[in-house]
């Protein structure tokens, strides 16, 4: 699936057609092979991929992995947040940066490596 790269809005690929992935989950990422980590917080996801914000820029193409960080909260809204995987490699597709509430953020669109 190919995404738009708009900066200012959180693509349409990864609007739920059914009307529900507006999320804000907390998670943990790093880049493959790397120590590093950052925090983001999930917008927008669909089965392909998701939308986070971060302080952090993300390298578009890079390779992250990323993990919930509040997996309690997660299984005790569950069924709000079906098909949003817990963690999962993603290819980094667009990383835009963002003014919101007048502090510097970074928007990223990342799509899931499929499991085979």
């Amino acid at each position: 699936m190919k995404y738009e790269n708009d900066p200012n809005t959180v693509p349409d690929g990864l609007a739920d057609k059914n009307g529900s992935p507006e999320c804000d989950v907390a998670i943990r990422c790093r880049y493959v092979l790397k120590e590093h980590t950052f925090s983001a917080r999930i917008l927008s996801y669909h089965e392909d991929g998701l939308y986070f914000e971060s302080d952090t820029p993300v390298a578009e193409n890079g390779l992250i992995f990323y993990e919930l960080q509040d997996i309690r909260r997660w299984f005790s809204e569950q069924k709000r947040y079906e098909g949003l995987r817990t963690a999962s490699l993603a290819k980094v597709l667009s990383c835009r940066e963002t003014e919101k509430d007048g502090s510097r953020r970074f928007g990223a669109t990342v799509m899931y490596y499929r499991n085979y």
